[in-house]
């Protein structure tokens, strides 16, 4: 493959062109030629390498894809009206940890640019017996051993010894189903550009041939048989038309043999050059930020000499000595002979080092990934009208329709394997910002009727025709809820009724209270409130019980006859202005 980053000819000259090279030199300096360029990889798996070690080595980096791989993943939304089948995807979901999945696809979308993906449908392994054509299980044949690529052993039910066959079976068991997100490095692409076809080969590692040639049990009793043959004849994996699904980053705006060039290529002169900054930073850190204190004696006058007067062993040893002292004791008080000279050599670190021009890089940087400093510190206070949050927004979009035609395969394969009806997963809207000023303006013209209800929902990213059929939905949901919940109240008060009836047959001093409070009751109702309270007080001091009895059924007698009285003017004062109205008709007539 020919290198990404090999120059294009300068009219009039050779190819060999720059420093040290034979061939033409150019008449000034390549503006191109720089300390971070002779480092870029030259082809396409170094690339890769180098995009896992930066993302790696640049936290700012990776905060930020990792920021637009998760944001738009929202809830997962199934087409399905059938319970059984909506939970049997929401089993799916579970399986495959299908959000935490997306965000590492959408890493390795941002990062390396191509993510190659398949199903793990899981198999039943069984070894039979040539000579009796028993069969057992993968997890009850440890009698087998593996040798030469074949299984050999005693038949525990026919007692020969021999080779036996492996055989196969479909298992329809959703828990142990499994996404696989392939390794870019290990996935070989033979493409043709005129059909735009590709064919998909798995590179298998050493590691993994190692595990199967040593007979690793882990291993053989549940990797594809095809997978165990290709280690045999030496040869990569081919897989199936379409079992593998390449979601391709073009971003960058070109592919090579059908694999797209990673998007961070752009970015690693940039890395580079922050790289080198923090490096310098660390110098400077290293050299320059801890000063180094002298103590010297000091001459009292221009012609005065301390060191030819003064034994300077014994200075230094005084003066370590109370260096240790001030340590223990921070008010011990040194007795010097003469003055004492103190000065810091070096330490001017803090003005050397680079934080500003490493800030501004780091700014570059997050302006070429397409995203503010804002976003990455969480402080966005956009509105839905900035050009750089409607540009981020189409972008995300366009990473999310990706994601659906993904879902879509997934859907479809998964279903094809159960033999159940395909649903179209999808993801709840996401918006990038809650305009509030939009959405009191929408509210306002909705009020007025100046404006559709399908207007509105789109505006807040929802559909008006899903939300009226969730809205069927959920009375229809309601009405069953409502009949049942009246049923089952019934039900208990009949229940209850008859515990009571049961209680009362046994005791019927209630029921028989309950008769002389309402036969009270019926005597006090028209009788005049002298006698109503003299007979009450009464009832309060002899039989408290059924004076809380006589009393709320008094309550309720006057209730009820101040509700008929009422009734009864309503309706006279309709009668009258009924008459009012046809006498009226009658003076006013011919």
């Amino acid at each position: 493959m020919s290198s990404l980053y090999q120059p294009p000819l300068i009219p009039g000259l050779g190819s060999n062109v720059g420093p040290g090279l034979t061939g033409n030199v150019a008449q000034t300096k390549n503006p191109f030629f720089s300390v971070g360029n002779q480092f870029l990889p030259r082809n396409l798996n170094d690339i890769i390498r180098w995009v896992r070690f930066i993302t790696v080595q640049s936290p700012v980096t990776t905060e930020v894809i990792r920021k637009l791989s998760t944001y738009p993943i929202t809830e997962f939304v199934y087409s399905v009206r059938d319970p059984g089948a909506k939970k049997k995807y929401e089993q799916i979901e579970k399986a495959f940890k299908l959000k935490t999945t997306l965000g590492d696809i959408g890493f390795q979308y941002h990062t390396v640019g191509n993510v190659f993906i398949s199903i793990y449908f899981p198999i039943n392994r069984f070894y039979t017996c040539k000579s009796c054509k028993s069969l057992f299980g993968a997890q009850h044949s440890n009698f087998l051993k593996f040798r030469d690529f074949k299984f050999y052993g005693t038949c525990p039910s026919c007692g020969n010894s021999g080779e036996f066959l492996v055989q196969d079976t479909a298992s329809k068991n959703i828990a142990d189903m499994n996404l696989i997100i392939w390794d870019p490095l290990d996935i070989a692409v033979h493409y043709n550009p005129i059909t735009g076809k590709s064919k998909y080969y798995y590179k298998i590692p050493s590691d993994l041939k190692k595990k199967i040639q040593q007979g690793d049990r882990f291993f053989l009793d549940t990797l594809p048989w095809e997978l165990i043959e290709a280690v045999k004849d030496q040869k990569n994996f081919e897989f199936a038309d379409g079992f593998i699904y390449h979601l391709k980053n073009v971003n960058v705006g070109f592919s090579i043999n059908g694999i797209a060039v990673p998007p961070l290529v752009c970015h690693f002169s940039l890395v580079f050059y922050t790289a080198m900054l923090r490096r310098a930073n660390e110098s400077i850190a290293t050299d320059y930020m801890a000063p180094l204190r002298a103590v010297f004696p000091q001459p009292q006058t221009g012609n005065s000499d301390p060191v030819v007067a003064v034994s300077m062993r014994n200075f230094v040893s005084r003066m370590e000595e109370a260096f240790v002292r001030h340590k223990q004791d921070n008010n011990h008080i040194l007795i010097a002979p003469m003055p004492i000279g103190y000065q810091a050599l070096s330490g001017e670190g803090k003005t050397l080092l680079v934080n500003a021009e490493i800030q501004q890089a780091e700014q570059t940087l997050l302006l070429s990934l397409g995203v503010s400093q804002e976003l990455l510190s969480g402080t966005t206070n956009w509105t839905s009208s900035t050009v750089g949050l409607r540009l981020m927004k189409n972008t995300l979009d366009s990473y999310v329709g990706q994601v659906l035609e993904m879902l879509d395969w997934i859907s479809g394969k998964v279903s094809s394997y159960l033999g159940m009806e395909k649903s179209q997963i999808g993801l709840t809207p996401f918006q990038l910002t809650d305009d509030d000023a939009l959405k009191s303006i929408l509210m306002a013209l909705a009020q007025q009727n100046n404006i559709s209800m399908t207007t509105i929902f789109e505006a807040l990213g929802r559909s008006y025709e899903e939300e009226l059929e969730r809205q069927r939905e959920d009375a229809k949901s309601k009405a069953r809820n409502d009949v049942r919940t009246q049923y089952e109240v019934n039900r208990a008060q009949y229940l209850e009724a008859l515990e009571i009836g049961k209680a009362t047959e046994e005791d019927t001093s209630y029921t028989d209270a309950l008769k002389e409070a309402q036969s009270i009751a019926q005597q006090l109702t028209n009788a005049d409130p002298n006698t109503t309270k003299q007979v009450l007080d009464s009832l309060m001091i002899e039989n408290y019980a059924t004076w809380l009895m006589v009393s709320k059924l008094l309550q309720e007698n006057r209730t009820a006859q101040t509700q008929q009285m009422n009734q009864q003017v309503q309706q006279g004062v309709q009668e009258q202005a009924v008459g009012g109205g046809g006498a009226e008709g009658q003076d006013g007539g011919p």
